[in-house]
């Protein structure tokens, strides 16, 4: 994945946060102007997980269209997810995994790459965290 911005790092741990919270309108539009800037998108995983977790927060909003329709990662992402990527027809578990894998992957983002002060307010969402991993 490589280094990543402290500022995409920050925003990474602030959608995390947000989610959590069940602040979805703020985590969305987060996503959404990470999904916006014109920046190159080299780290492919991280813009499926902004794209993912943007998808969530538009079920059920007509209002609301996120810029990408992406649900699930690629294959050169696997090695990232926490998760095992679910091959099955059970469009649910498959959301619900890519869902998971995108939250958790938002936090080890923040956690690695974001400034100390992000990385305190995020590390009291730990417990969050971890219930997403089964723990």
């Amino acid at each position: 994945m490589g280094n990543i911005r402290p500022d995409i790092a920050a925003d990474a741990g602030r959608v995390f946060i947000l989610f959590a919270q069940g602040e979805y309108d703020r985590a969305f539009a987060i996503a959404q102007n990470f999904l916006q800037a014109p920046e190159d998108k080299k780290n492919n995983a991280l813009v499926t997980a902004f794209a993912i977790i943007s998808g969530y927060c538009t079920q059920g909003r007509p209002d609301r269209t996120s810029l990408f329709q992406s649900r699930n990662f690629s294959r050169d992402a696997y090695t990232l997810l926490f998760y095992p990527a679910v091959d099955s027809t059970n469009t649910e578990q498959e959301s619900a995994v890519a869902l998971d894998n995108a939250l958790l992957l938002l936090y080890a983002v923040a956690m690695a790459f974001a400034g100390e002060e992000q990385r305190e307010q995020i590390r009291s969402f730990h417990p969050f965290a971890e219930k997403l991993a089964g723990m």
